[in-house]
């Protein structure tokens, strides 16, 4: 699944994608981005990327840790971009849910 933002039918957001969430939150993690997010804000993202390469390994993803390194090294290329989305298909829908629900509900619990 190639990463997608699709704007919404009422035009104030935009509905992301798995791999899409996965590219952000790398870059929020180790990126030239996360100059600009806290060290508690980079900690949460990167323990966020590590439960999405987790779950893809659990759907039989094979070079989540390829993929870890690369993220970590803030590669972003075409081969990079294809391997988050084999990655995320790998994952399922069922798995990405349980972790954005898990982030839903951590934020909701107050912890920030």
């Amino acid at each position: 699944m190639k990463p997608t933002a699709t704007l919404t039918p009422d035009g104030q957001a935009y509905d992301l994608n798995p791999t899409a969430v996965l590219l952000i939150l790398a870059d929020t993690a180790y990126g030239e981005g996360s100059h600009d997010t806290t060290s508690k804000g980079r900690t949460r993202a990167a323990k966020t990327v590590r439960d999405m390469l987790a779950a893809a390994t659990a759907g039989g993803y094979t070079k989540a840790d390829i993929l870890e390194t690369l993220l970590t090294m803030g590669e972003v290329s075409k081969r990079v971009t294809a391997m988050y989305a084999d990655a995320m298909d790998a994952a399922g829908n069922e798995r990405m849910g349980r972790i954005f629900a898990g982030m839903r509900a951590e934020l909701k619990g107050g912890a920030q």
